[in-house]
């Protein structure tokens, strides 16, 4: 494999001896008297090495070393300087460059140099993958002894939600009690034929209903694995303006009436890729993801929806779409085992002090407002039960980052609902990682605190992180 070199020196005949040499030598050379353009070139190829001149009119060996370490910072840098300069040499290896090369350039001291530094370069990656991974590898210790003890109750939890929601189900408009009223009220006349009164079937009807929407609910989640997904092919910048269209004309309208203001933002990175995607049920996932916003945040608060590669994924390359909103404070029955991981963060001021060390997410300014700030309805008043008593808890707790995708999994006792809800009753967020899982994608959330507007804010956020392919 050959190696490529990226050579910039605005001397033409030193740039015109460097390919010489390099090519003759079993390397890929590409060279150019413009920085700017070595820069651009940089930025969109790959290059094994950087050999760069000092001084140049449009930008000096300096800055152009610090623009480079911004992308990579263990790519192979070698600075070309005159013998009279060796100082300047020396002060540029001390800010990141990997050796020199003094002018007139000598044949044999380019081509050791060169394959010296990209062998320590080597080194120098795989050190800092096995640090990374050794990092990694103390973090899940951690996260395993902590998520070996969730499971361990686990199971427990989850079927005690799930027969509480079925007997909530069931019992809504009377249960079977209808069945009750109906052997009691039922007349049988002489012909044959059975009569009840209007009100009795007026109850049938309305509680059968109620049944019907929870049972079809039960075969919808069944079949997700075998749903049809019209997926099509399609560029980023489409997917992005035809999600933002999506929000824009049929999302907007059901934050503003609970008083909610959406806020959109593109990447401001210039991605020439496609992507294959069932844009129908990202759309759905994005409603639900923004109306879940909505019931868990203050009235009045903001919903960011974001776009941005994805910089942490390494298994491939992926971009994000993030929902993030403000948390409010929700009452929630919290076990023992649960209180360890949500440190009593009873209060706005408590979320902050608890996940001060979380990273930070940082806002940035060209944000482009959707909606209006209309006064509108409340949203749905919380019930509770005065039977019990219930710790109060901002954001997601620890524990639950993962549970809350569980099927039927809720945070609250009394969890909120909204009409405009389509999978409701603790099924969306299952939903929605199924689908996602099928696009080869992920979908996750994670607590945070922003500091970008002065005083800190806590914040929740739910990230899609979806494939694409790099069309240029």
């Amino acid at each position: 494999m050959k190696f490529r070199i990226l050579v910039v020196d605005d001397d033409y005949g030193t740039l015109k001896l460097l390919d010489l040499i390099l090519t003759n030598n079993g390397y890929d050379f590409c060279g150019f008297t413009s920085p700017h353009d070595a820069m651009k070139s940089f930025f969109s190829s790959h290059f094994d090495a950087v050999i760069s001149d000092f001084y140049m009119p449009e930008m000096n060996g300096a800055e152009f070393l610090a623009e480079i370490r911004i992308k990579d910072k263990f790519i192979p840098f070698l600075i070309l300087t005159s013998s009279n300069d060796i100082n300047v040499a020396v002060d540029l290896m001390k800010k990141g460059a990997d050796d020199y090369i003094a002018k007139p350039v000598n044949k044999e001291d380019i081509l050791f140099r060169v394959s010296k530094t990209i062998n320590e370069n080597k080194n120098k990656r795989l050190i800092d993958q096995i640090e990374k991974e050794k990092e990694i590898a103390l973090l899940e210790n951690k996260r395993l002894a902590d998520w070996k003890m969730l499971y361990a109750s686990k199971d427990t939890k989850q079927s005690e939600n799930l027969i509480e929601l079925f007997n909530r189900t069931l019992n809504e408009g009377g249960g079977f009690s209808w069945l009750e009223l109906m052997k009691k009220d039922i007349i049988k006349s002489d012909d044959g034929k059975y009569t009840i009164s209007h009100d009795l079937a007026e109850l049938i009807i309305k509680t059968s209903e109620r049944h019907q929407v929870f049972f079809n609910n039960i075969a919808y989640i069944a079949s997700i694995n075998s749903i049809n997904l019209d997926v099509e092919k399609i560029s980023y910048h489409k997917f992005v303006n035809a999600l933002t269209e999506y929000i824009n004309t049929e999302i907007v309208e059901i934050a503003t009436k609970y008083n909610r203001t959406i806020y959109i933002q593109e990447t401001s990175q210039f991605l020439q890729a496609e992507m294959i995607i069932c844009i129908k049920y990202i759309n759905k996932i994005m409603k639900e993801l923004i109306i879940n916003a909505i019931k868990y945040s203050p009235e009045n608060s903001p919903i960011y929806i974001m776009f941005d590669r994805n910089p942490d994924l390494t298994k491939g390359t992926y971009m994000d779409v993030v929902v993030k909103n403000t948390p409010r404070v929700m009452n929630s029955r919290l076990s023992d085992f649960d209180r360890q991981f949500t440190n009593k963060a009873t209060d706005a001021q408590s979320f902050i002090d608890a996940h001060d060390d979380v990273v930070l997410f940082n806002q940035v300014d060209d944000i482009v407002m959707f909606g209006e700030d209309d006064t509108l309805s409340d949203v749905v008043t919380e019930t509770g039960d005065t039977s019990e008593s219930y710790d109060q808890v901002v954001g997601i707790p620890y524990e639950y980052s993962e549970l809350v995708f569980d099927l039927f999994y809720t945070i609250e006792p009394f969890p909120v609902e909204i009409e405009e809800e389509e999978w409701k009753g603790g099924t969306g967020l299952y939903i929605a990682r199924k689908i996602i899982n099928r696009h080869n994608g992920l979908i996750r959330n994670a607590n945070g605190v922003d500091y970008s507007q002065g005083s800190p804010s806590p914040f929740v956020k739910f990230v899609i992180s979806l494939p694409y392919r790099k069309t240029v």
